[in-house]
């Protein structure tokens, strides 16, 4: 194949492809000026971005919603995440609300009564991240704060049947790793 069919399958330019083949980074013979391809090669060139990059999590949405209508309202409720940092004591704090809508996965997965009693345990929850240690421990449970990485991450959410405490950290791992 020529350098113009192995770009357009590569995504890639001529211009790197003609590289690619004078540096022997894909098998080529050059023929009367012009490159000549081997198709085998050049697929083994194009997968290998794929095989050394380790797969990567979803992005993230901070700005999804969750509706849902609580115990005793007549109208439902939409949650959206609320995130605010502040400086306390020289150390950012970054404060992490409506938690409902980067649960969603999750919570799909719990029978209606133990979703309906986790939604009324996350809507006050919050996660806390903070840049540096407060704690001596890297994971524990008091006064139904639970914390992971010495404190850095923490939450209000005491843990229900469906939904343990322990994943809303996994939660707040994933926003410090977003953010």
């Amino acid at each position: 194949m020529n350098t113009a069919t192995a770009a357009a399958l590569a995504g890639r330019t001529r211009a790197t492809i003609r590289i690619w083949c004078s540096k022997g980074v894909i098998a080529a013979v050059k023929q009367s000026g012009r490159w000549s391809i081997n198709a085998a090669s050049l697929a083994d060139r194009i997968a290998l971005p794929s095989r050394l990059r380790p797969a990567q999590e979803p992005c993230m949405d901070l700005t999804a919603t969750y509706t849902h209508t609580y115990a005793g309202a007549t109208e439902p409720t939409i949650i959206t995440p609320v995130i605010k940092t502040n400086i306390r004591r020289g150390v950012a704090v970054t404060s992490v609300t409506g938690l409902a809508p980067l649960l969603a996965d999750h919570l799909a997965t719990i029978d209606e009564r133990n979703r309906l009693h986790t939604l009324e345990a996350l809507r006050t929850a919050r996660i806390v991240i903070a840049d540096s240690a407060v704690e001596d421990e890297p994971t524990g449970t008091s006064q139904a704060i639970s914390w992971a990485d010495y404190g850095r991450l923490t939450t209000t959410y005491d843990s229900t049947v469906g939904l343990p405490a322990s994943v809303v950290l996994d939660l707040a791992a994933r926003i410090r790793a977003a953010l």
